[in-house]
Order: C-alpha cells, then sequence, then structure tokens
C-alpha cells in the first residue's frame, strides 16, 4: 500500500497554507490529509462534469436527429 504514495513538495501562498492548516483541525484531519481529500473531490468532480456533458452532446445529438427526421417527413 505504501509503495502507491509519492512524497513531495509544494509551495502554497501562506493564506491558502493557513486556510488549509484551519480546515484541518475542524475536520480532524492531518495538513497531508484534508490536502489529498480536497484533490481527489476535486478531479471527482471534473471527471463528473465531463461525464454530464458527454451526456448531454449525446442527448442533443439524439434531439437533433429526431428534428430533422420531422423535418424530411414535413417535407414528404
Amino acid at each position: 500500500m505504501i509503495d502507491d504514495i509519492i512524497r513531495t513538495q509544494i509551495r502554497l501562498p501562506a493564506a491558502l497554507h493557513e486556510a488549509l492548516e484551519k480546515a484541518a483541525q475542524l475536520n480532524h484531519h492531518s495538513l497531508n490529509q484534508e490536502m489529498v481529500i480536497r484533490l481527489q473531490a476535486s478531479i471527482s468532480a471534473e471527471t463528473n462534469i465531463v461525464e454530464r456533458l458527454s451526456a448531454i452532446e449525446m442527448q442533443n445529438q439524439q434531439i437533433i436527429a429526431l428534428l430533422n427526421m420531422q423535418s424530411a417527413q414535413k417535407n414528404n
């Protein structure tokens, strides 16, 4: 399990670091846990948006196809 953990260093603005520390304390997490949880949530949210946009695009294509069929029927 520890083999899939990568150590890294990041630079944060002081105000962001302070806000993360406060959030970690409120949530009873370490600073690292708080950052990992928030990063995972942002990636998950981004993935959900992409999936929803793909579904909307598919629905739009189906609607266009139906409208084209209706238009062709009216013209016949």
